[in-house]
């Protein structure tokens, strides 16, 4: 198996591989021991990004269309999103960042899409990374947009202004 992706967590703690049989590995960097060997992946994974916050919660997301927050401590998924295109399959993502607060990522696909992915409540982990503070439109409480809007981004397409439902908990926006 052969290594696609590296990066470090927030508390240099543990080095995070992607490699080629769709697993990641976090690697001790103080032994250089395996520590855990995380699975859900379908397809290849060439995004892996901490968060920017919290330093045992690190994103994946690669070619099977699918992004995953991990609580690397458990080494357990605490959120997922799939990239669905209707009629199409599935888009493979391309590059994630997070959002300087940590509550929104903004990824793009293989389609030339913009995705933004927000999180709500219903995690705890989440909620205590993002917050649970109002802002955001009451008819979104029970999907995955963000509850922390601040106020200066309250006109966010994910917040207060009203837009398109978030059934799906994402936007996707067409390179122009």
């Amino acid at each position: 198996n052969k290594v696609t992706m590296v990066t470090w967590d927030r508390s240099d703690n543990w080095a995070i591989t992607a490699v080629s049989d769709y697993s990641l590995k976090t690697w001790n960097t103080r032994t250089g021991q395996l520590d855990k060997v995380l699975t859900g992946h379908t397809d290849e994974v060439y995004v892996l990004e901490c968060h920017p916050h919290d330093r045992h919660v690190i994103l994946s997301a690669g070619h099977d269309g699918q992004l995953f927050i991990w609580d690397l401590t458990k080494g357990e998924i605490i959120s997922r999103f799939n990239n669905t295109i209707e009629n199409q399959g599935y888009g493979a993502i391309f590059d994630v960042k997070w959002a300087p607060d940590g509550n929104v990522v903004a990824a793009s696909d293989s389609h030339g899409h913009l995705l933004i992915f927000g999180f709500g409540t219903g995690n705890k982990l989440l909620e205590q990374v993002c917050g649970t503070s109002g802002g955001c439109r009451n008819d979104v409480s029970s999907c995955s947009c963000p509850r922390s809007c601040s106020s200066t981004r309250t006109t966010a397409p994910w917040c207060a202004t009203p837009t398109t439902t978030c059934s799906t908990s994402r936007r996707r926006y067409r390179r122009t």
